[in-house]
């Protein structure tokens, strides 16, 4: 009795063995050609200290319900600035603040590169004047204002 359950068990397994086989036999062979060399992109560290950068502002203009100011921001250091930040404070005729916004740009800012910084700020009538303040992750911005970037 144990023959009869033996031999269909073995057939069905050798079966099953040579179905497997062929199909792994027919998978194309893994191509040897080397892969393209690839840049290898360097790490700079972000400064430490004081930065400098150069800044156009553009006119602000009220949207909706916001005072809506555009700069555009350059990176003249000699290294990538981490987390450049804008701050931009609005005064009423006589110097109290009134309104303001904070923004960032989370990415670093490397040599030379500009980026759009847009700050928003709730309108307020008495709104006269406004001021921006510039800083990095590791220390205090120098804005130099420009008309054109060099």
């Amino acid at each position: 009795m144990r023959r009869q359950i033996s031999v269909p068990v073995l057939s069905f397994a050798f079966f099953t063995l040579s179905l497997c086989g062929s199909a792994y036999g027919q998978a194309k062979p893994a191509s040897t050609a080397p892969a393209p060399p690839v840049k290898s992109a360097k790490w700079i560290a972000p400064l430490k200290g004081e930065g400098t950068i150069e800044v156009i502002r553009g006119k602000p203009s009220k949207v909706g319900n916001e005072m809506v100011s555009l700069l555009k921001v350059k990176n003249t250091s000699k290294a990538p600035l981490a987390l450049v930040t804008v701050e931009e404070y609005w005064y009423n005729a006589k110097r109290e603040t009134v309104s303001g916004d904070t923004q960032r740009h989370k990415a670093l800012l490397q040599p030379g590169e500009v980026v759009e910084m847009t700050t928003k700020s709730p309108y307020r009538p008495d709104m006269s004047v406004n001021l921006f303040m510039f800083r990095h992750a590791n220390g205090k911005l120098t804005a130099k204002a420009v008309t054109k970037f060099q």
